[in-house]
């Protein structure tokens, strides 16, 4: 982190976010109160000249791209403590956090309407030959007024500027598992390496996953990139249809010449001359509704819901199963008295019968506090491998306890609650669990 708390005329407020090239700071003009966001380049970049000189030639391009779906670029200052862009500050959600975290699979009507916009701001860098070349959801925002901006050009290349050097510094551009084949073998690329992340990014949109799993080493991914044909989305989620399969596959073909050769022409595969519009057409139109929500004892951080405003099919389909339950479109299972040492009996229920989902969270201090009395005693008073290692259980559980233990509450339509109470491992499932059901709830 930098030491700074002042970079030219921006108070840093506060860490946004960290990535490979650098961290992201929100900062307040001390002026004009206005709100940037600032990334630092990490100083191994920054002492490097020659990523110096490609950063600065970089900014001053993007300094001329004015686009309602990407993020302007402000400034870029050198200073001797540094590298910065000062950059528009985008108050919203990331995209990969609300398909992992808040909505799951995207329905492919609703997800052209999305994507359509992420493409137009692509065609429109790539006629100024300029490629991102780091295309991924989490360099997406929904802002607040439910438009999509793409972050993150402090990568890009412009197609006629060399990058002399740079291929000696061992720096690799590109987020691994969006990585076209041509970036994995350190190939020259052009606006057709886009479309590859493109087609990742749309199969995560559709699938609620990405195609390569995380616990794959960097050289597994490198080699199903390059020599294995891209998963069936199918395989991830079964109501991919045949015809946006056949889209993906084109997208995310081996060979660069094989692809979509624009974002334009990939547009119009996903319209496939149909008159879909989200201006003129109010049956697809989404709303991204973000508020905060005292109740949801996650925080303070927005929380972002969604409301897609479509027909009711009778056609079942899972959209969540973790250990608090499964949740479909039509129905949710839960476990009735789910504590934390028992599992708690199976129950299903019709999703109109539920009102609310909640989630709340505590700590055990109190247990927690006796239990590091009582190792510290038995630790103390009675040294023998036994005692010790008594102890030393009670020191974890006692440790443990200042976890926060997630409860998940159901409140149906006669006012009666069911409450699941469990782990602290399990606060991420229970967030997923409360928030997939608060989405359907939303959608009937």
């Amino acid at each position: 982190m930098t030491g700074q708390s002042i970079i030219a005329n921006y108070q840093l407020k506060r860490i946004l976010g960290k990535g490979g090239m650098g961290t992201v700071y929100l900062a307040q003009h001390t002026q004009i109160d206005r709100k940037v966001a600032i990334k630092e380049l990490k100083p191994e970049y920054a002492r490097d000249p020659a990523i110096r000189i490609r950063f600065k030639n970089e900014a001053a391009l993007m300094a001329n791209l004015r686009h309602p779906n990407i993020v302007s670029l402000h400034d870029y200052l050198e200073t001797p403590n540094g590298v910065y862009l000062i950059m528009e500050y985008v108050e919203g959600i990331s995209l990969d956090h609300y398909i992992h975290q808040v909505s799951g699979p995207v329905p492919e009507s609703k997800a052209i309407e999305v994507f359509v916009q992420v493409l137009d701001a692509v065609e429109y860098a790539h006629r100024r030959n300029i490629v991102h070349r780091d295309i991924k959801p989490s360099n997406m925002m929904i802002t607040q007024d439910g438009s999509i901006k793409i972050l993150d050009f402090g990568i890009a290349k412009h197609i006629d500027t060399p990058e002399k050097g740079l291929t000696q510094t061992g720096i690799r551009m590109g987020t691994i598992f969006y990585m076209s084949p041509e970036q994995v073998l350190a190939r020259e690329v052009d606006a057709r390496t886009d479309i590859y992340s493109l087609g990742i990014t749309l199969f995560e949109i559709l699938t609620g996953t990405n195609p390569y799993q995380s616990d794959l080493s960097e050289y597994e991914i490198n080699t199903k990139i390059v020599q294995e044909p891209l998963p069936k989305a199918r395989s991830f989620y079964p109501n991919v249809s045949d015809r946006m399969q056949s889209i993906l596959e084109k997208a995310t073909a081996k060979n660069p010449n094989d692809r979509f050769q624009s974002a334009a022409e990939f547009k119009a595969a996903l319209l496939n001359d149909q008159k879909i519009s989200r201006i003129q057409s109010s049956e697809n139109t989404v709303e991204w509704i973000i508020r905060k929500n005292p109740e949801n004892g996650i925080g303070e951080k927005p929380v972002f819901e969604k409301n897609f405003l479509v027909q009711v099919t009778d056609k079942e389909f899972l959209l969540l199963d973790n250990s608090f339950g499964m949740v479909t479109n039509h129905k949710l299972m839960f476990y009735k008295g789910k504590d934390l040492f028992e599992k708690g009996e199976r129950n299903e229920i019709p999703l109109h019968r539920i009102i609310s989902s909640e989630l709340n969270t505590h700590r055990e201090t109190t247990s927690g506090i006796i239990s590091l009395i009582i190792a510290i005693t038995v630790a103390w008073f009675y040294l023998h491998f036994l005692t010790i290692l008594m102890g030393v259980i009670l020191l974890v559980f006692s440790v443990l306890c200042f976890f926060r233990f997630p409860t998940v509450t159901l409140v149906l339509n006669d006012w009666k609650k069911v409450k699941m109470k469990s782990w602290p491992w399990d606060i991420h499932a229970a967030s997923r669990y409360v928030m997939t059901v608060r989405d359907q709830i939303n959608k009937n």
